[in-house]
């Protein structure tokens, strides 16, 4: 037998006996080791292997504040790892909420997801960011694609509902549901936005390059009979009124 086909045999025995180990390895001792240093995830109820494994309890402090993921599920697939490739499936529960989908991370960074789902209460927005206003209601995105890399969006095809929601500032006002499907368009990460069951007609888009920082908005709405009074009031200050009292917003700054 050739030095050549010997060194293939010693490379394919020893790929076999790395994912062997990674199949193997116990969820615990791998969760352990990976998370050593890192004091912005709390991980415990451990369970299963690194390939698949189970955590009753998972959170992660951010800005921070703790956001508890509750019980994640997931499993990789050992076949991607010979083609250096992490591929995951991943599956996370916390009451209503819930984050699930299929994720690759490759070896020059580039993540995709695909037939991902995110599901989070709105006051979510409230413990990560300051906001003078308290909203309610469920964050809803499925993402059918989505590639990224080196701080770029590659590939953008979801859609976002806003449902039942509301915003508290002195008094509450409901708004209703919305939708928004997103795209990317030469760079930009474009929303066309809808209502669905809302106290405002939307009609248009609004888009933000990450590249240059720079956002745009295109809308066109307006009030539908009922709406709290508080709206067209609000959006007085950000619109241009029309004579079938509705309200154009149309700007283009970079943030």
């Amino acid at each position: 037998m050739s030095k050549k086909a010997w060194l293939l045999i010693c490379v394919a025995a020893f790929l076999f006996f790395v994912v062997a180990l990674v199949v193997k390895m116990p969820a615990d001792f791998a969760v352990a080791h990976l998370l050593k240093n890192n004091r912005e995830v709390t991980v415990a109820q451990i369970s299963g292997t690194l390939l698949h494994g189970e955590a009753g309890y998972v959170s992660v402090k951010k800005f921070g504040k703790s956001i508890e993921l509750g019980d994640v599920k997931w499993q990789l697939h050992p076949a991607a790892l010979l083609l250096g490739q992490v591929q995951l499936q991943l599956k996370a529960v916390n009451g209503e909420q819930k984050i699930a989908g299929d994720f690759t991370l490759k070896m020059d960074k580039t993540l995709h997801a695909e037939n991902a789902e995110l599901r989070v209460d709105a006051a979510l927005i409230t413990r990560l960011y300051p906001v003078l206003f308290k909203p309610e209601g469920q964050i809803e995105l499925d993402v059918r694609d989505f590639t990224f890399r080196d701080m770029q969006v590659l590939a953008l095809d979801a859609n976002l509902v806003a449902r039942n929601l509301s915003l508290t500032v002195q008094d509450t006002v409901e708004l209703g549901t919305y939708g928004a499907r997103l795209s990317l368009v030469d760079e930009a990460i474009k929303a066309d936005v809808s209502d669905i069951d809302g106290q405002v007609s939307i009609e248009g888009s609004a888009s933000f390059t990450p590249k240059t920082r720079q956002y745009a908005v295109d809308m066109q709405l307006k009030p539908k009979p009922g709406a709290h009074a508080a709206i067209a009031q609000s959006l007085a200050f950000v619109g241009k009124q029309q004579g079938d009292g509705s309200f154009v917003v149309k700007m283009q700054r970079k943030m």
